[in-house]
């Protein structure tokens, strides 16, 4: 795809740092990002987790990409770390294995991760997701929210089920259990995302079925105080 002058000025730029222990997928991450359209770059590269520890203490970026499997610390663990010096201002993703669910779901509740990237990725699809991510995180910045369809309809749900549990407090703390149907994991990113906004409601199981993703989410009335 070829941009104009004036797409070109107005590109986004980002400073990236891409944690890999495996040193060729390291530079193929690299390339693929180098070589988007949709947004300029600078690149930093750790061979594991503490490495990238270190460049966090150091450095402030806008996006932390990590693989799972490395040695010594996942990335569950290390993406939980980075959540915890930066819980908002940086994009965090984790790259893993294929229908590794229970990852995804650790790496949702704990590490707060916005988007996993399933193995093997597409360089096209793989920058795609990073820009519309991106795109996203800044127009919720400026517009609080937007419209996802499906996606705004099951977190709508989610609230009202609150509401309702809050208008029977009468009879005590009930716990709630809801399961949600998502076409995609676009829509299971956005919806896992936006998720973390409302207080009470927490990710407890994913379940993948050939291309739908099944969500679980367990909930407490919206009155009482946040619960983890």
């Amino acid at each position: 795809m070829n941009m104009g002058q004036n797409d070109q000025k107005n590109k986004k730029s980002y400073d990236i740092l891409l944690v890999e222990d495996e040193e060729k997928n390291l530079r193929l991450l690299k390339k693929t990002l180098k070589s988007a359209d949709q947004f300029d770059c600078n690149i930093t590269t750790a061979g594991d987790g503490k490495k990238g520890l270190e460049y966090i203490k150091e450095n402030h970026y806008d996006i932390v990409i990590s693989d799972y499997q490395m040695p010594k610390m996942n990335g569950v663990d290390f993406l939980n770390k980075v959540n915890e010096k930066y819980p908002s201002d940086t994009v965090k993703f984790l790259i893993t294995g294929h229908g590794n669910m229970d990852v995804i779901k650790r790496a949702i509740n704990e590490a707060e991760i916005h988007q996993f990237i399933e193995k093997p990725w597409e360089a096209d699809e793989l920058r795609s997701i990073i820009y519309q991510v991106m795109e996203l995180k800044e127009e919720r910045e400026k517009e609080g929210s937007t419209d996802l369809g499906e996606v705004e309809e099951a977190l709508e749900t989610v609230r009202e089920f609150q509401q309702k549990m809050t208008d029977r407090i009468s009879n005590g703390i009930k716990e709630e259990k809801l399961i949600f149907e998502f076409d995609s994991s676009s829509q299971f990113n956005n919806f896992s995302f936006k998720l973390k906004d409302l207080k009470n409601a927490t990710l407890t199981n994913v379940e993948r079925n050939e291309s739908k993703y099944i969500v679980s989410v367990k909930l407490f009335p919206d009155s009482y105080r946040k619960i983890r």
